[in-house]
């Protein structure tokens, strides 16, 4: 008993230390797998444009470099999660010399075992940790479903930036439009413009 005493706090830190460090590195894995769709999307539905303006080499380098953010973190938290398969070795190796040690103390000084009893701890302890050992996988698997369904939550609840002010127009008169002084940026940012200062006006 005093053996799987001092085995579990080991695993427990363990598998604590995995979600600890891996948790995050998948969440941001996710991230940036928006990132990358987005530019596969724009690629897709700007072909016309990127070919018409030459820029080729300036997609694929984009490219390039989303998807090597995607495998240095992906790589980096896969690295994190195996270490659950040595920490269980460890632990089992571990469990069967101790109980290989203080068998043969009981066996032989003691006589209080017989190696009958001490084959049959042996099957009882490989049997509860090949268990845990399972357990510990589900454990990094959950890990991961979790990340992915906090990624789902978070695009489901998110809010459109376009939004009706206090007395929104709700009617035109003549179907004409009317830009005077407007700023337009992608990312809800007033020092990242893509449009500043745009006077236009389009007749009905």
């Amino acid at each position: 008993m005093l053996v799987y005493l001092v085995v579990l706090p080991i695993l427990a830190i363990g598998l604590a230390l995995v979600i600890r460090f891996a948790h995050p590195l998948f969440l941001k894995v996710f991230r940036i797998y928006d990132r990358l769709n987005n530019v596969v999307q724009e690629n897709l539905q700007g072909i016309r444009v990127v070919k018409s303006y030459v820029r080729e080499e300036q997609q694929e380098e984009l490219f390039d470099e989303v998807s090597n953010d995607v495998y240095r973190n992906f790589t980096l938290a896969q690295r994190i999660v195996s270490f659950n398969m040595p920490l269980m070795q460890f632990s089992i190796y571990s469990c069967m010399l101790l109980l290989s040690w203080f068998g043969a103390q009981l066996i032989v000084e003691h006589s209080s075992l017989t190696t009958g009893e001490l084959v049959s701890m042996f099957n009882y302890t490989m049997q509860i940790l090949m268990s845990l050992m399972m357990m510990s996988m589900a454990f990094v698997q959950i890990l991961i479903a979790r990340t992915s369904a906090q990624r789902v939550v978070e695009v489901l609840d998110e809010e459109s930036d376009l939004k009706n002010p206090a007395s929104p127009l709700t009617e035109v008169k003549d179907g004409s439009i009317v830009f005077e002084n407007a700023c337009f940026s992608y990312a809800n940012d007033q020092t990242k413009l893509a449009l500043e200062n745009v006077n236009l006006r389009i007749e009905s």
